[in-house]
């Protein structure tokens, strides 16, 4: 009996010491990282380099002048969370939409007359055999057909007719990972601050001037619990390919594991346009752009 209790408090005393250590190595990564940034805020801020030429991002086609570089054509209805900028929602990721109750019910029904075909057919085989008087007659192997639910039948009535209040519903809120499938990944930005059950992911106006195709960062989930970073302002030199050639940050966020997630996924930026195409195999063009980490709103 001693012995069993001495092992029970040994495993006790083990596992306090891990959680205790655990706690003393997130403890210090928190405080390395806020004496890291004061150091940083301490030293005096570098100079970003002026450009020779103001560039202007958007598509390279005529178009009105416009502040939003990330966006269509031919504008619609936009509203998105507020910001200092106006943007749509890209991703590179297909997005599956879910299937509704009328979808789930018609799909029902097709299968249903799939189902009675099939019966007719057999149906047909086994008189034929019995005309001919042959006893060779084929086993029946249907299966009962699909009936949709009660509850799929409620919400595809509830759907068909009108809602009885005069009262509009407000659609849900949009999720930040839905977007337009393209090659380049953004989150929904608005620059008009309305509530959250009015936001609409429709198409802002692009502006005229140089395509940019961002990346986002990825970042851990230590980083994102623990991280309170700055808007950095970044740099990224593109070749006549549109594919980086350097990336810097000229501006820190404050935190070196934000720099350095932001840094790597620079280098998986790509851009065109005209711009670019006039420049010869050694020449680069800078690029500088503020990441919006934390909501700043404008004055």
């Amino acid at each position: 009996m001693p012995k069993r209790r001495s092992c029970q408090l040994l495993m006790l005393a083990l596992m306090g010491s891990l959680a205790a250590h655990a706690a003393i190595l997130v403890l210090a990564d928190v405080v390395i990282a806020r004496k890291h940034r004061a150091s940083l805020l301490a030293k005096p801020q570098v100079e970003p380099p002026v450009l020779p030429v103001e560039l202007v991002l958007g598509v390279d086609q005529p178009l009105p002048q416009s502040p939003t570089w990330l966006g269509y054509v031919e504008p619609e209805e936009h509203a998105a969370p507020p910001s200092e900028t106006e943007q749509a929602a890209f991703t590179d990721q297909p997005i599956v939409p879910a299937m509704t109750p009328r979808q789930a019910i018609e799909r029902a029904m097709r299968a249903r007359q799939e189902a009675a075909q099939s019966a007719r057919q057999l149906l047909q085989t086994l008189a034929r055999a019995l005309a001919s008087g042959s006893d060779d007659l084929p086993e029946p192997t249907m299966q009962p057909p699909p009936q949709p639910s009660e509850e799929l039948k409620a919400e595809a009535e509830s759907e068909a007719q009108p809602a009885a209040t005069d009262v509009p519903v407000a659609a849900a809120p949009p999720t930040e990972e839905a977007g337009a499938l393209s090659d380049k990944q953004s989150p929904p930005a608005s620059v008009i601050d309305i509530p959250p059950d009015q936001w609409k992911l429709g198409k802002p106006l692009v502006g005229q001037g140089l395509e940019l195709k961002p990346h986002r960062p990825t970042f851990t989930l230590l980083t994102l619990m623990t991280a309170a970073p700055g808007n950095p302002l970044c740099e990224i030199n593109f070749d006549a390919s549109g594919v980086p050639r350097t990336a810097s940050i000229l501006e820190t966020s404050g935190d070196p594991r934000v720099d350095n997630a932001i840094l790597a996924s620079l280098y998986r930026w790509r851009a065109s346009g005209s711009d670019l195409e006039q420049l010869s195999s050694a020449e680069t063009l800078p690029v500088q752009m503020r990441i919006l980490l934390s909501r700043r709103r404008a004055a």
